[in-house]
Formats: structure tokens, sequence, C-alpha cells
């Protein structure tokens, strides 16, 4: 493959192979060699490499691709391969090859390497992301299935289906952290290098670079939402919030894509509805998102309309109704049958057409179910598309309405607000520690970097820190445990600490506050999210 940044083709195609481990990994007549030597054979088709080997904790040599040769095997073995810089060059068998390699951290202290050889040329900057992403599916995969052969078997099949349903999308979404980390930094660095001066031209190609991130980043969001959904893996947070401004600002997000397709958009709320309801408005907007989404993708000419209505109910509920409808190509019969299942579109057509992941309604429709409420399609292929949603919310009572009405607003935090913090970023990926020190040296501060919990632990030993941003996946020790032992060696005096992490499900916040940490701020950071848990502690 040539060039220097992973393209879309690229992604989907890991995507797909990392899919199919997990559903290999399931197989308990399948081991981890087999399934590796399938995977590695499928990588052929986005990576050029010669030999493919996996070096496992004892040092033993196992050739996934390429001819088992006795004299590449006593060459490696003498290579001292962690202490090699990536694209080493290395003589076997008097020829020239380019050796990059992985460390897989597995558990119990044990480590794989996976090591690739490559005769002629060095690994583009290309290869080397779509290494490092497959790798960490492999890393995943070995965990799986040490996980799996230490648990006992379930007598009872359908309880044997439903785990491994569960695990493949334990594992699904854990590969999609591993994806979200390069492409998090590559966002954040061009979102930096965009507040510059640059050349025309120079800003045309960023934002090219942004645009198709954040697409890469959306297909990786997906997949992540959907195997989070799968596992029930989801909590609902209620709150009162204002229908009136979360239409607003949701028709104001498609503004732009409405006057470039020169469409129409209309609203209609009607006049009676309660000035606040309560429910989860993230989750709502996220549902809705993805409808109006897909009305302005699929509609070329004509116009796209939401219509809100709603009736009250016994003991303060509402009964909120949601039309949104489009003038677009619209669906077959037999296509809204299955229209919320998980990777479908219209047709084959329709993809490539117009793109997209084909879990965006499926995510819709978990989303609307685990909010006990219900998704509806009508739809004319040639015509259009109407989706109905209803969704069952309280009212807020009058005297919380006027309370909430009469509060004044926060006022945000300026950057004369920011405590003088001495910072420590605990970080063991090298994009990651560079965003982070530009956005903090872009709001005055210096910092050290700590590779990993031990040495943050031996930095403190030799240096005052107030604050610290605690990564959570980390080699020797991760961020847990570093902030337990922070807790435990200095009490009242330790430093703040922020948890810094891909990892945004529900269950990972409680688990960072329920340790001890302060705050949480998730993958891509912002300059903004930065500045608000800087200036919300001060200096102990």
């Amino acid at each position: 493959m040539n060039g220097s940044v992973i393209d879309s083709y690229q992604l989907s195609s890991l995507i797909e192979l990392t899919s199919n481990l997990a559903d290999d990994s399931m197989h308990a007549d399948l081991s981890s060699q087999k399934i590796l030597l399938n995977a590695v054979n499928k990588l052929l088709w986005t990576l050029n490499f010669d030999y493919c080997l996996m070096i496992d904790n004892e040092e033993h040599i196992d050739c996934l691709y390429g001819e088992d040769d006795r004299h590449l095997k006593e060459t490696i073995e003498l290579l001292p391969i962690k202490e090699l810089k990536n694209n080493t060059v290395v003589l076997i068998n008097k020829v020239q090859y380019y050796l990059i390699y992985q460390v897989l951290p597995l558990e119990q202290d044990k480590t794989h390497t996976l090591v690739f050889l490559q005769q002629g040329h060095a690994f583009n900057s290309s290869s080397l992301i779509i290494i490092e992403l497959f790798s960490a599916a492999v890393k995943r995969l070995l965990i799986t299935k040490a996980e799996e052969h230490k648990r006992l078997k379930l007598k009872n099949e359908a309880q044997v289906l439903l785990r491994s349903n569960q695990l493949k999308s334990e594992f699904l979404a854990n590969m999609s952290h591993e994806l979200k980390t390069p492409m998090n930094g590559i966002l954040n660095l061009v979102q930096l290098l965009q507040s510059t001066q640059l050349e025309s031209n120079q800003k045309e190609m960023l934002d090219t670079i942004h645009q198709s991130t954040e697409n890469l980043l959306t297909v990786v969001t997906d997949v992540l939402e959907y195997s989070k959904l799968e596992t029930n893996n989801i909590k609902l947070l209620s709150s009162p919030f204002s229908l009136e401004k979360l239409i607003q600002s949701m028709t104001s997000e498609l503004e732009h894509e409405i006057s470039f397709k020169n469409l129409s958009l209309s609203k209609r709320i009607q006049p009676d509805l309660p000035a606040q309801l309560i429910g989860d408005v993230l989750r709502i907007k996220q549902l809705l998102h993805n409808l109006l989404n897909n009305a302005v993708k699929f509609t070329k000419n004509g116009s796209v309309s939401i219509a809100v209505t709603g009736q009250s109910l016994k003991n303060n509920n509402f009964e909120l109704k949601i039309e949104v409808e489009d003038t677009g190509i619209g669906m077959t019969e037999d296509a809204q049958t299955w229209l919320f299942e998980p990777f479908i579109q219209g047709d084959g057509s329709t993809t490539r057409e117009y793109g997209g992941t084909g879990l965006g309604l499926a995510i819709s429709s978990k989303l609307a179910k685990a909010m006990n409420g219900d998704i509806k399609v009508h739809s004319k292929l040639g015509k259009g598309t109407k989706f109905d949603v209803i969704l069952p919310l309280k009212k807020v009572a009058d005297d919380k309405m006027t309370a909430t009405s009469s509060s004044t607003p926060q006022k945000k935090a300026t950057i004369s607000e920011l405590q003088p913090h001495t910072i420590l970023i605990v970080e063991d990926n090298l994009i990651n520690q560079k965003v982070a020190g530009l956005l903090l040296e872009k709001l005055g501060y210096k910092y050290d970097i700590a590779e990993n919990g031990q040495v943050a632990l031996d930095k403190l030993e030799q240096k005052h820190y107030t604050f610290i941003f605690m990564d959570i996946q980390m080699p020797v020790m991760n961020g847990h445990d570093a902030t337990k032992e922070i807790i435990l060696r200095y009490k009242n005096q330790r430093p703040s600490i922020v948890a810094m992490t891909a990892n945004t499900f529900d269950e990972d916040k409680e688990k960072c506050f329920s340790i001890g940490m302060d705050d949480f701020i998730a993958k891509p950071i912002s300059e903004q999210e930065i500045i608000r848990v800087l200036s919300k502690f001060p200096i102990k």
C-alpha cells in the first residue's frame, strides 16, 4: 500500500478483519494459532510484507506467514527485538529485510511480540498505523482466548450463545477503543495546526484531513456505540431539558448541508407542549441526529421536515411523538422489514452511493427501546420516508420549572481563572503525549510526562505536582493502580487526578470515580475540557 495516511478502505477492511477475529474467537475448536494464520493471510489484502512472526513469552518463534526457515528463526532469536527501532535493517540469508514489531502485553506480566519483515523497502507510515491497529486486535484475541480457556463450559446452550454474543460485543468495544486512539491523536493535532497561520492551500489540505478523520471516527464510534447497546452496557441519565431548544439546536446543525443541497427544512412544534421535560437529552439527541442526518443524506431534491407533538398522561407522565419526514429515495416494503438490523442499508447500491456503516438506525432503534419507547418507518420507493418516534417522558413540576428558568447560567471558565498548577501527564501513547502537551503549552503551562503509572510514582518522589492527567490502559502499571497508590501514599496532600482516556462507558467513569479520581475527560481531548478541569480544582 502506498501513501502516508490510512484511508477508508483500509479502515473498513480492518474493522471487517477484527469482527471476523471476534467471531472466530468464540469457536472452541479453533485455536489461537489457526485464527491468527487466517487473519494474517487476510491482512495481506491491505498490507505488504514477506514474513510475520509471533514470539511468545517463552521466546518460542512461530511463523504465521512466509517460509518456515530455520536460519531465519535463529537470526531472529539472536536479535534484541525490544531494543530495536522500527524499520531496522536485518540481514537474513544474505538478504536485507526491514523489521517492525509490536509488543503485546497480556495477563500476569506475559507478553507476546508480533514481528513483520519486508524486503526491499521500509514500511511507510500508513503501514505502521495498520500494523499497530492489527496488533491491538491480536492482543485482544489472545486475551479473549486465554480467558475463555479458564472458564468452565456452560451447561445450557442458550447461556452459551448469550455469553458468546456478549464476548463478541466486548471484543468489538475494546477494539474500537484501540482504533480510536491514533485517530484521536490525528484529530487533535490537526485542530492545533488549524489554529496557526496557514496559506490557503495548506488550510484546504488540513480541512480535508480533519473531515476525513472525523468520518473515520464516526465509523468507529458507531461500531463502539452499537456494541455497547448490544450488551445492554448503557445507563440513562434523566434531567430536565427544553424540547424547543433541543429541536432548534439540531436543525441549526443541518443548515449548512441543507443549504448546500438546496433543500428546504421545516419544523412544526405543537404550541402547548411543556416548556421542559425530563429524560436523557443526550440519548434523545443522538437518536434524532441519526434520523435527521439520514433524511438529509438520502434526499437529493425537495424537503426534510420534523414535527413534534405529544400528550399528557396520568401521574405527570408525557408521551412525546416526533416525526422526521423526507422526500428522498425511499425504500421497498421488503427493505423496511430489516431496516433496523445492524450493518444494513436499503441495498448494496445504497451503501456504494451514499456510504456509511449501516449502524445509525440500529442504534436509534436500540436507544428508543432503552428509553421504553418505539420507532417505526413508513416509506415508498422513490417517494420518501417518514420515521415515527414515541418516547415516554416526565413533565417538570411547576415549582421545578420556575427554579430552573430563573437560575443564572454558569459563567464559563477563562484562562485568567486557571490555577498555576504543576502538571504531570501520565500517558504511554506518543501521539497523545504530544497532543496533551501542545494544548497545555497553548494555555501557558509547563508539564512533565510519565509513560506509565510506575514512572509517575517515581516522578512524584522527586517533584511536587498539583495536577495529574492520568491515562487508564498502560503497560507496567495502569492508571487505576497508580491512582490507588498515589492516594495511599499522599492522602490529603495528593495532587488532583483526572482520567484522560478513550474508555467512555458509564462503568469506566464509575470505576475511575470509585477509586478516587477527581474527574474524567474523554479522548479526543479538547482545550475547553482541559480548561474546565484545571479551573475546577484549586492547588492543594
